[in-house]
């Protein structure tokens, strides 16, 4: 049985919270599955009952939500990925303006959001990856 390889490709982006992380796991060159982790630098506001126990570590909300996010985007890009369709859904729905942080910061690249910064991030790989054939970079 042959083992796998596996490469990771990270990016960053500055968010209200401090630096989200993206991590994009390839084996052999294709798109396994993403992480997000949030190098978190101002105290979250959590309540102790959201604290779960999970693989023997206890997690907070935020960080619940992140892994589920990061879940359900791996699905999803994998899915876009099938069908060829990442930039009119995934990365779409992702990219939202209208949806701001409480903790926003102005910034020059317009991040609003932990949802919008995990978009760039998404789409970046993407266009990298050329998972987005040339016509459809336009929409993006």
């Amino acid at each position: 049985m042959k083992k796998s390889e596996y490469k990771n490709v990270s990016m960053v982006k500055k968010v209200g919270c401090g630096e989200l992380n993206c991590i994009f796991v390839e084996d052999e060159g294709t798109f396994h599955k993403l992480s997000i982790v949030l190098d978190g630098k101002k105290d979250f506001i959590t309540c102790p009952h959201c604290k779960k126990e999970i693989d023997g570590e206890y997690k907070a909300c935020e960080e619940l939500w992140f892994d589920v996010a990061a879940k359900i985007i791996t699905y999803g890009l994998r899915r876009g990925i099938w069908e060829g369709t990442i930039e009119r859904g995934l990365i779409k729905h992702l990219i939202n303006k209208f949806f701001k942080c409480k903790r926003y910061i102005p910034n020059k690249e317009h991040i609003s959001s932990c949802p919008d910064a995990i978009g760039e991030m998404v789409k970046k790989y993407a266009l990298m990856r050329d998972l987005i054939t040339e016509e459809k970079r336009k929409e993006v």
